[in-house]
């Protein structure tokens, strides 16, 4: 990024905000949940509105943090990074972002994605891969919350003090 880009500085600004805004919901649901889980089928078939409220909420928010960071900040870092990167695909830039340290893993941001299209097919009427579709999701959330910070670090540190 050039140096005094204030228009790419300040979408970074407000993805960065977007991003704590739905940890923040991410947290709250989670503490929510935390009695519910581990869930079973029995369990899961059991559940009251207002428990499914919490767990639409968690599952809701862990899909728009991802969102956020992977169809958002992801590409814009990775073309600061590295020029070019509009034809490489989605793997590809996640090794980007490996190799220079703004996540830890790229199989971990993939497995996340897979829990999250799990969720995204209806598993609602499942009672048995419902509850563990929920409860691989509660216990990522840490995982993505863990990734967001130091995506978010990255960012603080290296492009917005930039200029």
């Amino acid at each position: 990024m050039k140096n005094g880009d204030a228009g790419q500085k300040m979408r970074f600004r407000s993805l960065i905000n977007e991003c704590r805004i739905h940890e923040k919901r991410i947290l709250h649901a989670r503490e929510r949940c935390a009695e519910m889980i581990p869930l079973n089928a029995e369990s899961y078939a059991d559940l009251t509105e207002d428990k499914i409220e919490h767990i639409d909420q968690l599952v809701y928010r862990f899909g728009k943090l991802q969102d956020a960071i992977g169809a958002k900040l992801f590409l814009r870092i990775a073309e600061i990074l590295q020029e070019g990167t509009e034809s490489l695909t989605f793997i590809d830039k996640l090794n980007i972002l490996e190799k220079a340290g703004v996540i830890n893993s790229a199989r971990q941001w993939r497995i996340l994605r897979e829990i999250r299209n799990q969720l995204a097919h209806d598993y609602e009427d499942d009672p048995v891969e419902g509850s563990k579709y929920l409860n691989d999701l509660f216990y990522s959330a840490d995982t993505l919350i863990q990734i967001n910070r130091q995506v978010l670090e990255f960012v603080e540190k290296y492009i917005l003090k930039q200029g």
